[in-house]
């Protein structure tokens, strides 16, 4: 999940589905829930 403008200016917060493979994750914190990828800024 991450957050996203909207076109009316409001912030959103919205789902981006990545290959779970090991060329883009880079970490997997299960404790802190969260996941750290290297991924293209365009995608």
């Amino acid at each position: 999940e991450y957050t996203s403008t909207q076109e009316d200016g409001s912030i959103a917060a919205a789902e981006r589905m990545i290959p779970f493979v090991a060329a883009y994750v880079d970490k997997v914190d299960i404790a802190g829930k969260c996941i750290t990828v290297d991924w293209q800024p365009d995608y």
